[in-house]
């Protein structure tokens, strides 16, 4: 007798399992480890064994040998096992190919780091050295016209959904833009470098100003290709480093326009501690003269012939690929194998549009008011928004201090050669925190590192507030007041590598939820508004304390003389005023860069608190609320 079971009973007990969404992953477990096993020893039609078959086998398993039994009976409980260690080995392999670092990574992150520096060079010079030099012989409303150069840096916004969407292919997309432009800024460093010199002894601020708004601008839009160009020099599970080569970077360029080229220059300083110095000026053959040991004219001409040789070299040895580029050429490849009308078609990163056949300048502008609009759609999302709410405010707790204290000391006559040669001691250790605080931002979550820095920068802008307050008054010798400076190092070391750690764990942030279709527009958005963050409310909170620093005019008995008026810096209460000359005294009542600092370093705790439950909410977003709609799909038009 025989008895037959449906040809598609395993069909179903193979379906037999269950649907479990892992965070958005649905992956199918079996309900029965073993159906499949005993499914591979059944019949040829799919069927299993009658019962009465089943029990027979069972009786005539009795003539095993009980070793045979054993062993049968142990290979089901070995089997999982083994699975589990070998998908731990794999898991633990996994996690060791993620962490390695190949050859060729190591040379792009070079590669970016040194990008990065050329772009901190004629932004040191803008931003740090030039107002330093120039404030001795421009009054402050010239000052502010100066200051018009570094605009650019903070409205390229404006002008990057042209970088990201206009390029030559074969070229390289990224290369398109920083090759051009780097040879630009080379060119105008050779040919400028002495007739900057000349303006700068003149004092003629307006060519200045215009000439070094040029050098902004294309340090500016050299910044949104190399930001773009970062998000796919890399691979993705490297993504964090970016940010670390960004830091570095432009912390190398910055600081070596600003404090060497300043350290270097000055007479003052080269004389006290280099040519002063028997060693050094013995190795290096230096004779006291007047003068630096570098020229404005020298140091800009060396840079642009420095900018000429590395831009070469990148144009004729380093091989851009960009991946988007390359799957757009292969779906424009495949449309036209199977579209008789391809030519006709504008091609779009994974839509098709039609075209009318109009020129290449048509196509052009319709490909830059599509990602000017996909901008758009991005500036509008709700994520972007409360994204804005922290970028915007962060920094107004050190603010205050970490820009007016340095000021303040030089109000009370603390010597410009003894900042300038402490920032110049500061630096190399600068840039070794800049790499330990960028490794550890990029290998952690980036709230960890965020959080810690934001409370750490608070502190020490307390700190550094308290310590100019109590700073003694025209220190100018690290040996007679050793402790007070080594304070104001050990500060100003920490805040530095409290703000790097922030800014590399914004940089990671940043990277990961940009949409590496819009190129760099989306980064340039992020930085922009962070820039805002400073630019904004700089202005009035010098000015609050412009407002509350008060000074009186008092005659012998301390009474306060109200129709006489002092002024509001340290270092001219006791110089020729209006009081002086009636034989009274000036002195100061209330100093407004104290409120102010005090008073936003508490509102700097209260929106601490505020951050450290935005920035975990925003951290755990899907990257598909950081997307627009379409916008995986940017359009760029093939001519």
């Amino acid at each position: 007798m025989t008895v037959s079971q449906p040809r598609n009973r395993s069909r179903r007990k193979h379906k037999s399992s269950i649907d479990i969404d892992f965070n958005g992953t649905t992956r199918t477990i079996p309900s029965s480890p073993s159906t499949s096993g005993s499914e591979d020893n059944s019949s040829t039609d799919g069927c299993k064994p009658p019962a009465t078959t089943a029990v027979a086998a069972q009786n005539g398993a009795a003539v095993h040998s009980a070793d045979g039994d054993a062993a049968a009976d142990s290979a089901p409980a070995k089997q999982p096992q083994q699975q589990h260690k070998a998908r731990h080995r794999n898991r633990r392999d996994h996690r060791e190919d993620e962490r390695h670092i190949t050859a060729q990574e190591w040379g792009n992150m070079v590669l970016l780091v040194l990008l990065y520096a050329m772009q901190g060079i004629p932004l040191g010079l803008t931003m740090g050295a030039m107002p330093f030099l120039l404030q001795s012989k421009l009054s402050m409303t010239q000052m502010g016209l100066f200051s018009m150069a570094s605009y650019p840096y903070s409205f390229k916004l404006l002008w990057s959904p042209i970088v990201d969407s206009c390029y030559s292919a074969a070229f390289g997309r990224r290369k398109s833009w920083i090759v051009p432009v780097q040879l630009a800024s080379a060119a105008l460093l050779i040919v400028c470098g002495g007739w900057i010199q000349q303006q700068y002894e003149a004092g003629a601020v307006t060519p200045l100003t215009v000439l070094f708004f040029f050098f902004v601008l294309l340090a500016a839009t050299q910044d949104i290709a190399v930001d773009g160009w970062a998000l796919t020099l890399l691979p993705p599970r490297h993504i964090e480093y970016a940010s670390t080569c960004q830091t570095l970077g432009m912390n190398t360029g910055y600081f070596t326009s600003f404090t060497i080229f300043l350290a270097l220059s000055n007479e003052e300083f080269c004389n006290k501690y280099i040519r002063g110095n028997q060693r050094l000026a013995g190795l290096f053959n230096l004779d006291p003269f007047a003068g630096g040991l570098i020229s404005l004219k020298g140091y800009i001409t060396f840079w642009g012939w420095t900018f000429t040789a590395i831009t070469l070299a990148i144009a004729l040895f380093k091989r851009e690929t960009d991946h988007y580029v390359e799957a757009k050429e292969a779906r424009r490849k495949a449309d036209k194998q199977h579209s008789k009308t391809a030519q006709n078609d504008v091609t779009v990163n994974g839509c098709t549009a039609e075209s009318s056949g109009g020129s290449d300048w048509q196509r052009r502008h319709k490909e830059i008011v599509a990602a000017y609009l996909q901008l758009w759609d991005v500036v509008c999302l709700p994520t972007i928004w409360g994204l804005s709410s922290l970028l915007l405010s962060y920094r107004l707790g050190v603010l205050p201090a970490e820009s007016a204290a340095a000021l303040k000391l030089l109000d009370k006559g603390v010597a410009k050669e003894a900042l300038a040669a402490l920032v110049l001691v500061q630096f190399p250790v600068e840039l070794l925190s800049a790499i330990i605080a960028g490794r550890w931002a990029s290998s952690h979550s980036p709230y960890q590192p965020f959080m810690a820095g934001y409370f750490v920068r608070l502190v020490m802008s307390v700190l550094l507030t308290t310590l100019a307050n109590a700073f003694p008054p025209g220190a100018s010798s690290f040996m007679e007041h050793t402790f007070w400076f080594a304070s104001l190092s050990a500060i100003g070391l920490v805040s530095s590598f409290s703000s790097t750690l922030m800014f590399t764990a914004l940089g990671s942030f940043f990277n990961r939820v940009s949409d590496p279709g819009m190129g760099g527009a989306y980064l340039t958005l992020l930085n922009t508004i962070a820039n805002m963050g400073v630019i904004l409310p700089k202005t009035p909170l010098f000015a609050a304390m412009d407002v509350l620093t008060n000074s009186s005019c008092r005659d012998s008995s301390g009474k306060i003389v109200p129709d006489l008026r002092c002024p509001k810096k340290l270092r001219e209460l006791a110089g020729s005023n209006m009081c002086t000359a009636a034989g009274h005294t000036c002195s100061m009542d209330h100093d407004g860069f104290y409120i102010v600092s005090y008073t936003m370093a508490a509102v700097g705790l209260v929106l601490g608190v505020y951050f450290s439950r935005l920035f975990p909410r925003l951290d755990r977003l899907p990257l598909a609320r950081w997307r627009a709609k379409d916008g995986s799909k940017k359009c760029v038009v093939e001519a």
